[in-house]
């Protein structure tokens, strides 16, 4: 939120709407924890709860391990990237992403995204970040000491549309979970994630319909 110095908000309202996104990202987070069955996420606090513009440049990051806001931030552009023309970004999707090569430090750190749409238009996205049980990597866990190559550290996404228009993809999950040797932990930690992108989407809406839209693109 560095646009202040332009004026084009009323200080006053600037600092409503900029706690509104700070305190979105809290919710986010307490999503993640009440829905994660995890100990790498509910004790650990090993997650990422972030705001993203249209673009995909971060507007707040708010709990956990903040460096994943910033890195977040090269996945987002990525799947905005490769993937707004075919199969194309709709209202309800979801993505994930984990590749080292492109955002995430691990393979076990797992990146998922979700739209905001404001009258048909992408206004936003939120993107959360938890740090994954095991993903299928030659050592059980997600550490992976024995690894000689990257191949040898578990499922590697580029970026895929885990949900589409509302709902979780079947053909998605039923293969991820099965590349796991802890698949519904797995399918805990995504739903968890996909839940906290919900929490952003209606907290967003509400910011935007009382604010008004122009207020909420000026942050």
């Amino acid at each position: 939120m560095g646009k202040m110095a332009q004026l084009k908000l009323n200080p006053i309202t600037y600092e409503i709407m900029s706690h509104r996104m700070w305190q979105i990202t809290y919710e986010m987070a307490q999503t993640i924890v009440r829905v994660s069955g995890s100990v790498v996420s509910n004790e650990a606090r090993d997650y990422m709860t972030t705001l993203y513009d249209a673009e995909g440049t971060c507007l707040v990051t708010g709990v956990g391990v903040t460096l994943h806001g910033a890195t977040g931030t090269l996945g987002l552009k990525h799947i905005i990237r490769e993937f707004s023309e075919n199969p194309g970004i709709f209202d309800g999707d979801a993505w994930m992403i984990n590749d080292t090569d492109i955002c995430s430090s691990h393979h076990p750190d797992t990146y998922i995204y979700t739209p905001i749409f404001y009258k048909g238009e992408v206004v936003a996205w939120s993107g959360t970040m938890t740090h994954m049980g095991d993903v299928g990597s030659i050592d059980p866990g997600g550490f992976c000491p024995n690894a000689r190559e990257i191949y040898h550290e578990g499922m590697r996404i580029r970026g895929l549309k885990i949900a589409e228009r509302g709902q979780i993809r079947h053909d998605f999950e039923y293969t991820y979970q099965g590349m796991s040797r802890d698949p519904g932990m797995l399918g805990l930690e995504v739903r968890a994630q996909i839940a906290a992108g919900l929490t952003a989407k209606r907290r967003v809406l509400e910011t935007i319909e009382e604010f008004g839209i122009d207020n909420f693109k000026n942050l």
